[in-house]
Parts: C-alpha cells; sequence; structure tokens
C-alpha cells in the first residue's frame, strides 16, 4: 500500500482544466503528487481533512513585478497566501537582470540604502543563483527586460541605437536566455524603450525567438493609440517569430472603452493568420470617487529633445 508524505482528504479538486470541482483526495510524496482519487486507508506521514473544502494547482502569477522583492523577502508570503506558486518576472521591459554600466551604479546605491539589499550580480546566471542560494517559497521564470538592456547600453539616449550599441543589446539578449531567462519583454511606454523603433524591437525579438525565447510587452498605447500600438507590436512578433504576449490588455480612459471589440478583433485576426499571440488582464478594482489612471500617463515620455516614434495617447 502507497505512503504519502502529505494527505489531503475530502477535498473538493479544482484540477486545473477548467472543469466542474470533483471530490477526491490527494497523495504527495516527494514534493510531488503521487496520486488522486478515493486514497482511503493509505498510510501518510501526515493527513489534512479538508471536509469539502476546494483544492487546486498552485496558481501562476504571469505578470509579477518581484524581481527584488524576492531579495528582499524570499518568503513572497504576499503571493503563497493568495495561492500563487509561480512567479513570470522582469516583466514591462524592467528586470534584474542584465543589468550594467550607470544603470547597474543606480540600483545598487538604491536597493543599499532603502532595503540594506547588496546586488552582486549583473547577468541572469548571477541573479537566478543568487535566488537558488537565498532560497524561494515560489517557482521563478525570467524575463530579460529590454528598457533594462537599454539604458545599460545607451543610457537615457532618446534616439536609435548605433549598429554597435544594436549588437550589444542583442547579444545581451542572448546571453539571458542561454543563462536561463525565457523572453524579451519590453516596456514600450516607458522611456527608454519608448524611444525604440519597429526595426530595433524585431532586431531584439528574432534573436530571443532564434533560442526559444517569446517577446511580452507592455505596448506604447492602452489609450488614444491602442489600436496603432496593437498593431505595432503584431507586426514585431510576425516579422521576428516570436511568441507575443501583450501584458494587462484594456483600455484607458472612458472615451476609449468603445475599442475593446476592435482590439480582440485585431488579435484574433492575428491568430488566423498564423501569428502566435496572446494577451492578459489585470483584475482592477476602482473605489467609490477614485481616479483609475495608470502611473504611466502621469510622467514624462520623452526627454528634452527627443522624437520617439512613440504613439501618442496613454
Amino acid at each position: 500500500m502507497a505512503r504519502f508524505d502529505l494527505l489531503f482528504k475530502d477535498a473538493s479538486l479544482y484540477d486545473g482544466r477548467g472543469g466542474e470541482p470533483f471530490g477526491a483526495d490527494v497523495g504527495i510524496q516527494g514534493g510531488r503528487i503521487a496520486a488522486v482519487g478515493r486514497l482511503d486507508g493509505t498510510k501518510t506521514s501526515r493527513q489534512v481533512s479538508l471536509g469539502g473544502g476546494a483544492l487546486c494547482p498552485g496558481f501562476i502569477d504571469i505578470h509579477s513585478h518581484s524581481d527584488y522583492s524576492l531579495l528582499i523577502n524570499p518568503l513572497a508570503e504576499g503571493k503563497v497566501r493568495q495561492g500563487v506558486t509561480t512567479e513570470v518576472g522582469g516583466n514591462c521591459g524592467y528586470s534584474a537582470a542584465p543589468v550594467a554600466g550607470p544603470a547597474l551604479e543606480e540600483r545598487r546605491q538604491t536597493y543599499s540604502r532603502d532595503y540594506g539589499l547588496d546586488l552582486d550580480f549583473e547577468d541572469v546566471q548571477g541573479y537566478l543563483g543568487r535566488l537558488e542560494r537565498d532560497g524561494l517559497s515560489v517557482n521563478y521564470a525570467h524575463q530579460v527586460g529590454h528598457n533594462t538592456l537599454r539604458a545599460s547600453f545607451m543610457g537615457g539616449a532618446s534616439r536609435a541605437p548605433s549598429s554597435d550599441e544594436l549588437q550589444a543589446m542583442a547579444e545581451g539578449v542572448a546571453r539571458a536566455i542561454q543563462e536561463g531567462a525565457f523572453g524579451l519583454s519590453t516596456g514600450l511606454v516607458y522611456p527608454p524603450a519608448c524611444y525604440s523603433s519597429r526595426e530595433e524591437l524585431v532586431t531584439l525579438a528574432s534573436t530571443a525567438a532564434r533560442l526559444g525565447g517569446f517577446l511580452s510587452t507592455h505596448i506604447r498605447s492602452e489609450g488614444k493609440g491602442l489600436l496603432e500600438a496593437l498593431e505595432e507590436v503584431i507586426a514585431v512578433s510576425k516579422a521576428s517569430g516570436a511568441p507575443l504576449q501583450i501584458s494587462h490588455l484594456k483600455t484607458a480612459g472612458k472615451e476609449n472603452w468603445g475599442k475593446v471589440g476592435q482590439a480582440l478583433n485585431l488579435i484574433e485576426t492575428a491568430v488566423r493568420d498564423g501569428v502566435d499571440v496572446a494577451c492578459d488582464r489585470l483584475s482592477l478594482h476602482r473605489l467609490p470617487h477614485a481616479p483609475l489612471r495608470p502611473l504611466a500617463g502621469l510622467g514624462p515620455r520623452r526627454g528634452k529633445g527627443a522624437s520617439p516614434p512613440a504613439i501618442e495617447g496613454s
């Protein structure tokens, strides 16, 4: 008779496949699910009787910004207590690694001053190694941030990269994926990525795609220029071959709410045309009388004298 380290009894099991919950027991052995079904009389080191309570696989937070939070607090109680067991970080173009130059020094000073955190890494291998040494209560998947790369090699320059700078960024993407990153993320509404052209994006996304990576993006506009912003990133995905994840798809501003159908039609048309594209949504709750406005719309989009190819609107 099987012996388990842990046995959950009398659960209403949501198995993650979209069906209705069903009654079952779940046996855990060696940190893995070993059996699902009616496991009466099974020997176990520990038993938890749920009395019909819900049991489901851990949730995957595909849009996390916990890159440094996981170093500050590896227990990640704020996620674990909500059922999250896997986080995908490095979103919106901002990642803990790879980072170099003035961007690295600025972060080292900031996190040392504010959190007493010693950033003793520069590349993805060093960052993931640090997470592993410190120990985590969640699984973690990393993305290389386009904005972070651009700041590392170009600072806040509001221009196109030179051929050497573009090559350095492409090599940074390649090395990051080889060291364990799952893909490339970009935050096209934020400096310095807002100064990037479609050609720059295609070059970097192509590098990621060749190594099996994907592209996730906070698009240039979620308001007035929403549809144009979607067309841009879909074109980048098509040209580069990188699977595309459109982050937190929304229509910002009441005047743009009616664009939801058009936005989804653009995505569905791309899928029918063979482009590997998907999107996700944030679950937002607006408090009474409280304005809901993205912070990205509050600050300047461009540096002095800049002429980025950014789509107008927030």
